[in-house]
């Protein structure tokens, strides 16, 4: 994979369209937080910027959006393809999702409701890559998703080389080499654990071809099933994360996740963490939406949304 330097091409300055009321910078802190950058993203007021790949070249890019719902402003390289540029924007922003029906099911839903408007302006942020995806989604398991992002800021600090370019870094995620690099020593001395195993595996199968990431985007989720339970580390929680998570596949949602029974619990009044045949129960009531609805809601309580006072019910 190739690197822009600094200087070899002058910035060249594009708009583009996004849904009504969008936020950029508040969907983007549904899933990192701005107090624990870069991972590899970093953000700032209204501004977000990170390394893109694109036609497999690494692009510095910055986007920012002066307030909700205005036009967002791309800033990169005046060579690079604007068009498949725009398009990978597009589907890392989640900006081809429709939520409406979703945010309906949560207007309808008397204990929710009143969430509807508060995140209308989401959309599902997405990883650059389905190898950064993935990685992250073993990162998370079995720790909450703060200490994940602190792990993986080490990691894209530790392993990843910055591009300095219109004087500030720009990161990118480590890829699968970076990682065998590091070893499994390495890998532990950024708090990684047992898990680096998993990703050292995972690695070295990306890296000799044996699984092809990539192509998952294309495939149907029985079959991404089929080719990610033989990877050792990877389970059915991971995968249907990593299906929301990278793949915009809102079909399907691990409901076995306490964080997201937790919340439920919460929001349900039961006060203890839901069962996941509960959850299942729950979902009926939103029908096709359930999975979508779920991740909005998961994303409301990251971003502090849910009022105080059901929150403490547990407690």
């Amino acid at each position: 994979m190739s690197f822009r330097e600094e200087g070899t091409e002058g910035p060249a300055v594009h708009e583009l369209e996004c849904p009504r009321r969008y936020d950029l910078i508040k969907s983007i802190h549904a899933w990192t937080y701005p107090d624990i950058q870069p991972v590899p993203e970093i953000t700032d007021n209204r501004l977000f910027r990170r390394v893109l790949t694109v036609a497999d070249v690494s692009t510095p890019v910055s986007i920012s959006q002066p307030s909700a719902g205005a036009k967002l402003e791309i800033q990169c390289p005046a060579n690079v393809d604007i068009s498949k540029l725009k398009r990978k924007i597009i589907f890392i922003l989640g900006l081809d999702v429709d939520t409406s029906e979703a945010t309906e099911r949560i207007k309808d839903d008397d204990c929710i409701s009143y969430l509807a408007e508060k995140i209308d302006f989401l959309r599902p942020y997405t990883t650059d890559s389905p190898f950064e995806g993935i990685t992250k989604c073993i990162l998370q398991q079995q720790i909450s998703f703060r200490a994940a992002n602190v792990i993986t800021r080490r990691l894209v600090l530790e392993a990843a080389s910055p591009i300095q370019y219109i004087h500030s870094k720009y990161y990118s995620f480590p890829s699968c080499e970076d990682i065998m690099e590091l070893g499994s020593s390495g890998l532990k001395k950024l708090g990684v654990g047992y898990k680096s195993d998993y990703l050292l595996g995972l690695s070295s199968m990306v890296a000799s071809g044996k699984l092809d990431l990539e192509e998952f985007k294309l495939l149907p989720h029985k079959e991404v099933v089929k080719r990610l339970h033989p990877v050792h580390g990877i389970g059915d929680w991971t995968i249907k994360a990593f299906a929301i998570s990278s793949l915009h596949d809102f079909s399907i949602f691990p409901l076995s996740d306490l964080g997201v029974r937790n919340l439920l619990g919460n929001l349900y009044g039961t006060g203890d963490a839901m069962k996941t045949r509960q959850v299942e129960q729950l979902m009926t009531r939103w029908g096709s939406s359930a999975p979508l609805v779920l991740y909005l809601l998961m994303c409301a309580d990251v971003l502090g949304l849910i009022e105080q006072s059901t929150r403490s019910k547990k407690s």
